[in-house]
């Protein structure tokens, strides 16, 4: 486990419903929270990179998710002890391959967006088994490792994904890429 003292994500100070849905995601979530860690989830992404410093001005949090039978209803289960409000769009959206089904959660007037991508290739499970958990101030969090990053960004190819990819390769030492 890699810790992350003091972490702030780099876009800007965290909001609560980024913490809740982080502390959902943690190895030790409160009780209320425990529908979300019970599946096989990761931290992934532009959110990811911000955990690592690398600085990327993202404003949702996108979780790599092992669900079987996936819904909306489903979904919306999972989700609705973390936030006062919250909204799953009626079907996923397919990039690239990926399912995504884009969420939306409100706590305490504050949103938080967020894209559940389902780990429902091999490679995306095999992704997800690699995870690691960093520690973020008191939380142990599962992010996806960055060599499995970098091929998720290579795989996307938007313009975004160089930009983070090239970040990510003038720190490549640093962040420790085999």
């Amino acid at each position: 486990t890699t810790r992350w003292s003091n972490w702030r994500p780099a876009s800007s100070a965290i909001g609560t419903s980024e913490v809740i849905l982080l502390r959902a995601l943690s190895s030790d979530p409160p009780h209320s929270y425990h529908g979300l860690q019970s599946t096989r989830a990761s931290v992934c992404a532009g959110r990811r990179l911000g955990i690592q410093c690398v600085g990327r001005a993202t404003t949702d949090i996108d979780i790599l998710l092992l669900l079987e039978q996936p819904s909306r209803d489903r979904l919306q289960s999972l989700l609705s002890s973390l936030f006062d409000s919250t909204i799953v769009h009626s079907a996923a959206m397919v990039f690239h391959g990926i399912s995504i089904w884009r969420c939306v959660g409100i706590l305490k007037n504050q949103e938080v967006v967020i894209d559940l991508l389902l780990a429902d290739s091999e490679y995306l499970q095999t992704a997800l088994s690699r995870r690691r958990q960093i520690l973020l101030d008191d939380l142990s969090v599962p992010i996806l490792t960055v060599e499995d990053l970098i091929l998720l960004k290579t795989l996307a190819g938007r313009l975004q994904d160089q930009v983070d990819l090239e970040k990510i390769r003038l720190r490549q030492d640093e962040l420790h890429v085999d």
